[in-house]
Parts: structure tokens; sequence; C-alpha cells
């Protein structure tokens, strides 16, 4: 990982090998804390509050990528 990371200094292609697992557990990971909340009035604020973070960080990440 640390060889990856300083290698993808120089080679922005290396960031993709340790960043791709590393994305597929956090969406495995968060669609089991999706799944296991409850629909009562604190889940739904939760759900809207993840939702609307997932939106800003992509559209950063949209940003900076055509940037």
């Amino acid at each position: 990982m640390v060889l990856f990371s300083w290698a993808g200094e120089k080679m922005p292609w290396l960031v993709m090998h340790p960043l791709l697992p590393a994305l597929l557990l956090t969406a495995y990971l968060v669609g089991d804390i999706w799944e296991a909340a409850p629909l009562d009035q604190f889940g739904k604020a939760a759900r809207v509050a993840a939702l609307s973070v997932f939106a800003i960080l992509t559209t950063y990440s949209l940003h900076s990528a055509v940037y």
C-alpha cells in the first residue's frame, strides 16, 4: 500500500489498484448500514443526510476530474 501511494504520485494510474477494493468494501458496508437503518423519523433524516453528503462529494469529484 505504501509503495502504491508513493508511486501513485509519479504515475497516477497506480492509484486505482488500492482504491478499487476499498471502494467495493465501502459500498458493501454502506449497503448493510442502509438496509439495517429503521424507517422512523431519525432513520429517514439519516438517509437524507447521507444522500446529501454523497451528492456533494460526487459533485466535487466530478468537478475535480473535469478541471
